[in-house]
């Protein structure tokens, strides 16, 4: 009996320590019931989450599609970004940067670690 106990909480630790947090999102979401009886898919999906205060965050799930994504729009507005930037973009779940502020924010990100709210 002794051995089964010390086998669960091993386990037990084991489990806790190796979990992974889920990433709260940057504003509350309420999401209202639904009775749709199609399931959204798991892959290729785009996220958008407007505030109370205006504020809009955007994100997709695919790292090669916001790679490309932030090359468009570092060309279209005219900002200049490093392939290590581009990298640290690709890792971002969610974001709500002005383009004139991204590569700041992204140097922010490699100074300070993923945990930096979006603006």
């Amino acid at each position: 009996m002794t051995a089964m106990c010390d086998v669960a909480f091993l386990l037990l630790t084991f489990f806790i320590l190796t979990a992974k947090m889920a990433e709260q999102d940057p504003v509350t979401v309420t999401i209202p019931t639904s009775i749709s009886e199609i399931k959204i898919p798991d892959v290729n999906v785009c996220k958008i989450i407007i505030g109370k205060d205006g504020k809009v965050f955007f994100g997709i799930d695919n790292q090669d599609k916001k790679e490309k994504l932030i090359c468009k729009m570092a060309d279209k507005y005219k900002v200049t970004l490093t392939p290590k930037q581009i990298k640290k973009f690709s890792l971002l779940d969610l974001w709500g940067v002005p383009m004139n502020l991204m590569p700041k924010y992204l140097d922010l990100m490699e100074r300070y670690g993923k945990s930096l709210p979006p603006i």
